[in-house]
C-alpha cells in the first residue's frame, strides 16, 4: 500500500538528521493518515526502543515497518504471527543436529529474530510460555542464550502488533518492554481512503544505511538533558498524577531518550519541553488515558511557542470580533473598543518582543517574532481606524 513518494535530492549530501526527517517523510506520504505513528517510530528507532500498534488487521501495520525497514540500507528484517502454538524454533531457529551429537543444545538463527535488525510480531500478546522468557530477553537486553551463553544480537527495534490488550502478569511485563503505544485505526478521511484505494505497491528508496542509524543513535545519546528538561519533566509527573496516571520512573528515564530522539530530529542539541510532544504515546498504560496524557503533555510541551501563540492568538480574535465603523460617524463605543483593542496589542507585542529576547534558542525566537510580524499586520489597520475615529 504504497502511493507516490518524495523525490530525494543529493543524498549523499544530507545530514543524519534530513535523512531521517527524509525517512519520515517519504513514509508519511506513502501511509496516509499515519504521520503520527511514522513520527513516534522514527524516534524510538533512534532512542533504541520498541514499538507497540494497537488496532484491527487490515490498518497497514507490517507494511509500514517493512517499509520502515527497507528504507535503511543493510539492515535485515524479520517477520512473524504468533500463537499460543507458536514454537521456539519459529522465532529463534531450529536445533544443530551437529551441535547435538557434541552434547551442545544449540539453535541455526540463520533468518531468524537472533539475526535480525527490525521485527514485526503479529498478534504479540499470543505469546505462549515457550517462548515468552527468550522474547523478552531479546527485548530487553539485546541477547540471546544460545548454547553454553548469552550472545548479543544486532536487534534494533520490535514493532508488535495486537488488536487486544495484554492479560496476566506475565504478558504485562511483555507489554512494558515496548515504550511507544499507538492505537492505530482505519483511515476516516475521504482523501485517506482514496489514498489506501489507489496506492501502488513498491518499495520506498534507501535513505541512509545501517551504519547511519548506528552513528545517529551514538549522536542522539549526546544530547544534553538539562534542567529546564528535567524540571519540565518533573511537572509533567505531578501533572499525570494530579490526573489519576502515574507511569513508573524506569519509564520515564526511558522517555528521556525519545525526547533527546525527537529533538535530535529537530536540529537542537539540548532536549527541551517542546520535544515533549512524543510522551502523549507514551506515557499511558489503557486506551483511556491516553487523552488525558496527551492534554497534559500538550499543555507543557509548547513551552514559550506555545504561550507565545497564546497572546497572539487573543489578539487576534480581539481584532476580529472588533465592530464595523457607524455609518453615522463615529461613536465613543466604537473609539473606546478600538482603543482597547491598540492597548491589548501593544501589551502583547511588548510581551512577544521580551519572550523572544529571552530565549537561547535562536529557532524559538525567531518563530515568535514571526507571531509578532503577524500581530503587527493585523493590528496596523486598527491604528489607522482609531487615528481616524479619534480626529487624530
Amino acid at each position: 500500500m504504497v502511493a507516490a513518494v518524495v523525490d530525494l535530492q543529493a543524498a549523499v549530501d544530507f545530514s543524519l538528521g534530513a535523512r531521517f526527517r527524509q525517512l519520515a517523510e517519504n513514509l508519511s506520504v506513502a501511509f496516509a493518515e499515519r504521520k503520527d505513528v511514522i513520527e513516534g517510530m522514527v524516534c524510538a528507532a533512534l532512542a533504541g526502543e520498541h514499538v507497540l500498534l494497537l488496532g484491527p488487521p487490515g490498518t497497514a501495520k507490517s507494511a509500514l515497518t517493512r517499509s520502515f525497514c527497507g528504507s535503511i540500507e543493510g539492515t535485515q528484517y524479520f517477520e512473524w504471527l504468533l500463537s499460543k502454538f507458536t514454537a521456539p524454533e519459529e522465532l529463534f531457529g531450529p536445533i544443530k543436529l551437529s551441535a547435538l551429537k557434541a552434547d551442545r543444545f544449540e539453535r541455526e538463527t540463520l533468518g531468524k529474530l537472533p539475526q535480525a535488525h527490525v521485527a514485526f510480531l503479529d498478534e504479540i500478546f499470543k505469546s505462549n510460555s515457550g517462548v515468552l522468557n527468550t522474547l523478552l530477553t531479546a527485548l530487553n537486553e539485546r541477547k540471546f542464550h544460545n548454547g553454553s551463553g548469552a550472545v548479543d544480537i544486532p536487534l534494533r527495534m520490535v514493532v508488535g502488533a495486537s488488536n487486544e490488550l495484554p492479560e496476566g502478569p506475565e504478558l504485562g511485563a511483555l507489554y512494558d518492554r515496548f515504550l511507544v503505544r499507538y492505537m492505530v485505526d482505519r483511515v476516516r478521511t475521504p482523501a485517506g481512503f482514496f489514498s489506501v484505494l489507489t496506492s501502488g505497491e513498491g518499495d520506498l528508496p534507501e535513505v541512509i544505511s545501517l551504519e547511519g542509524w548506528d552513528e545517529a543513535r551514538a549522536q542522539v545519546a549526546r544530547v544534553t538533558f538539562g534542567k529546564a528538561a528535567q524540571q519540565a519533566f518533573w511537572q509533567l509527573r505531578q501533572e499525570l498524577s494530579k490526573e489519576g496516571v502515574n507511569p513508573s520512573d524506569r519509564r520515564l528515564k526511558r522517555a528521556v531518550k525519545l525526547v533527546k530522539a525527537n529533538a535530535w530530529l529537530s536540529g537542537d542539541e539540548e532536549a527541551g519541553e517542546e520535544h515533549m510532544g512524543v510522551l502523549a504515546d507514551v506515557l499511558w498504560d489503557s486506551p483511556e488515558q491516553r487523552e488525558v496524557v496527551a492534554k497534559v503533555v500538550g499543555g507543557i510541551s509548547s513551552g514559550a511557542v506555545g504561550e507565545a501563540s497564546k497572546v497572539r492568538d487573543l489578539v487576534l480574535n480581539l481584532v476580529k470580533q472588533l465592530p464595523a465603523a457607524p455609518a453615522s460617524g463615529p461613536t465613543k463605543e466604537y473609539q473606546d473598543a478600538l482603543v482597547a483593542a491598540n492597548k491589548e496589542g501593544k501589551r502583547a507585542l511588548g510581551k512577544l518582543k521580551g519572550m523572544a529576547e529571552g530565549l537561547k534558542n535562536q529557532a524559538k525566537a525567531d518563530k515568535i517574532r514571526a507571531m509578532m510580524v503577524q500581530l503587527e499586520e493585523a493590528l496596523a489597520p486598527v491604528r489607522e481606524s482609531a487615528r481616524q475615529a479619534l480626529g487624530l
